[in-house]
């Protein structure tokens, strides 16, 4: 069983940013954890709303979707990327090791939202649970189906060039473990 925050629940300030370290696939990364009083998650795990598929590429494993209409649940995921913009911020000397603006911090970032576009990566194998009981892939699904998927947000990773140094640009390591098809 995976324990989900729905996104409307989801409040960015319990959101807490773990030092850089190698994780099991030698990627350098700071994990993210939530944490109450109550209880600590160390991956968060975000219960989106419908969702309309308005682009799948098999290829690449991305499925994009325009959320203009879900104002509430962009509002909320822009919040979280903010966040993270702000702790990085403020850890910048000891993750840059050199001064820069929230502004030039903000523009180090591949984001899962650009716009109204939330773009996420999902192998195609993945199940997704139909509304009448049944079970699919992934792959099936197509334009226009609308779904609801939990997000889990590992951390941000720091990427490498391709001779394996480090240089500024940071990615929102996420996987997408459960899909709902509500159409």
């Amino acid at each position: 069983m995976l324990l989900t925050i729905p996104y409307q629940l989801l409040e960015t300030s319990n959101i807490k940013l773990e030092s850089f370290k190698a994780d099991h696939k030698a990627r350098i990364i700071a994990p993210l954890c939530y944490s109450t009083p109550s209880i600590q998650f160390h991956d968060i795990n975000i219960l989106t709303c419908p969702l309309v598929i308005h682009e799948y590429d098999a290829s690449s494993n991305r499925i994009r979707f325009d959320i203009r209409e879900q104002s509430a649940f962009l509002t909320k995921m822009n919040m979280l990327q903010e966040t993270l913009v702000q702790k990085f911020y403020a850890k910048r000397f000891e993750i840059l090791k050199y001064d820069v603006t929230q502004d030039e911090v903000r523009s180090m970032f591949q984001f899962l939202f650009y716009g109204a576009m939330l773009t996420l990566f999902v192998f195609p194998n993945t199940i997704v649970k139909n509304a009448d009981g049944t079970t699919n892939t992934v792959s099936q699904l197509k334009k226009g189906d609308t779904i609801r998927c939990v997000i889990r947000v590992h951390g941000v990773s720091m990427l490498q060039n391709r001779v394996g140094e480090f240089f500024p640009r940071f990615r929102i390591q996420h996987s997408v473990p459960t899909v709902y098809k509500v159409t």
